[in-house]
């Protein structure tokens, strides 16, 4: 099994596993082809990476290379992207919770957006605002009644946004109102999501006059585009899988909505509110695994088999530490030195931590296994790394394979790296005592 011309299985003998691959190729197709299909449809159309799907700077250079701006959702993120040296019109800060420092470092440094997520947030941005003598460029997070709301933004058929736009008008000095946030899910499969979320919004802005012509400068759509090749898997279809030792099944070729769908219901909505202005608002999204996710490839190995029904094959990582998607997410897996060889037995495939919990797949059909063989696990460039902990082991390195040579991203991390944040008392040990 080769990845830009490099076989995988020396990449383990070379670097150990576990073990991520990025392809540099894959990743640049990627970024290309999102930024070329977002721009045919819509209008004068922005592209941000979401910075929580995969958090390595080196890919994020790569990404930033391709002209995408950075969106972030927690001072780190916020600090890494400018550390890499985005100039704040290149970076939108969303969340449900800003800290005070962080939002002196947003607004100092003039970020394109800050999307307000409540009216907390709201009163924070104001008062950074007039503590440092500067203003923000506000976007209101409106949360529709289709997609994600739960605990994120303001609700329209409440009240909730109608006083998130009327606090932004009091404080018209500090909080420049620029444009309106949404974002609706993470893989999303159901394509009238798009349409209908954003027509609640548009309608909601509309009736309220804020869209009037050149008063609104950005609809940042956010994110949640699928990849055909990953599906979230429910709760009700894992127990049966599990009870009945059946692998979970694909995706369904032609079931999640590609990338020219969303794009074109966008536009197709969008067109209805703006046809007529002569500066219509510029579009934002923010995707994240629709540009980094198949680009990425985590390598395992099989450390030991044991002949049960079905056989199980312990790997060096599960989901307690590494594979966290995999607890809800389809995800290919493949025997990278066995690409020939049919497949012919479903395994249970777990960590090697001390808990029942540590599952990558209750059932995957494989080659007949041997200790040793390198597995695959694919489409791992989604909240695989952002997931991983260091619970009992080490968290693995990320590589970039490019034309037939693969570079080290991010070191393995050492027993030393898990330990050097932590203190302990220096002072001799106390003799015990012996009742």
């Amino acid at each position: 099994m080769e990845l830009d011309g490099y076989d995988l299985v020396e990449v383990a003998r070379d670097h150990g596993t576990p073990t991520h691959v990025a392809s540099k190729r894959r990743l640049l197709d990627n970024c290309e082809r999102v930024s070329s299909v977002f721009g045919a449809a819509l209008h004068d159309c922005e592209v941000f990476y979401s910075y929580k799907t995969n958090c390595v700077p080196g890919l994020l250079r790569l990404i930033h290379d391709q002209g995408i701006g950075a969106e972030v959702i927690s001072p780190y993120e916020l600090w890494l992207a400018i550390e890499l040296g985005l100039p704040g019109r290149r970076i939108i800060y969303n969340g449900p919770h800003k800290s005070k420092e962080s939002l002196g470092l947003a607004i100092g440094n003039d970020l394109k957006l800050i999307n307000a997520d409540s009216m907390s947030d709201l009163m924070a941005i104001a008062e950074v605002c007039r503590t440092i003598g500067r203003s923000a460029n506000i976007g209101l997070r409106l949360c529709p009644r289709r997609g994600w709301n739960a605990q994120f933004g303001f609700q329209m058929h409440n009240g909730e946004a109608a006083a998130g736009l009327r606090f932004i008008a009091e404080n018209e000095a500090v909080l420049k109102l620029k444009g309106i946030h949404l974002h609706l899910g993470s893989q999303i499969g159901d394509r009238s999501v798009f349409g209908h979320a954003l027509d609640e919004a548009l309608a909601f802005m509309s009736e309220t006059g804020a869209m009037a012509d050149g008063r609104i400068e950005y609809l940042d759509l956010g994110g949640g585009y699928p990849v055909p090749t990953v599906r979230d898997v429910g709760g009700l279809e894992r127990r049966i899988c599990r009870l009945l030792g059946r692998p979970w099944a694909p995706p369904r070729p032609g079931s999640l909505p590609n990338l020219s769908d969303v794009a074109a219901i966008m536009a197709a909505t969008l067109r209805r509110y703006t046809d007529g202005m002569a500066r219509p608002p510029t579009v934002i999204v923010e995707p994240g695994r629709a540009i980094t996710s198949g680009a990425q490839i985590l390598l395992l190995a099989v450390r030991a088999l044991k002949p049960r029904a079905p056989p199980i094959a312990i790997l060096d990582g599960g989901k307690m530490n590494i594979t966290v998607p995999t607890s809800f997410e389809f995800h290919h897996v493949l025997a990278a030195n066995r690409m020939r060889e049919p497949s012919l037995r479903n395994y249970r495939l777990v960590g090697r931590t001390c808990t029942p919990s540590d599952l990558v797949y209750d059932a995957v059909r494989l080659p007949e296994l041997s200790e040793g063989d390198v597995l695959a696990v694919m489409d791992a460039g989604a909240y695989f790394t952002s997931f991983s902990s260091d619970f009992a082991y080490p968290r693995p390195p990320v590589l970039l394979a490019d034309a037939g040579s693969v570079t080290v991203l991010r070191d393995r991390e050492s027993f030393v790296g898990i330990a050097a944040r932590d203190r302990v008392d220096s002072s001799p040990a106390r003799p015990a005592v012996v009742a």
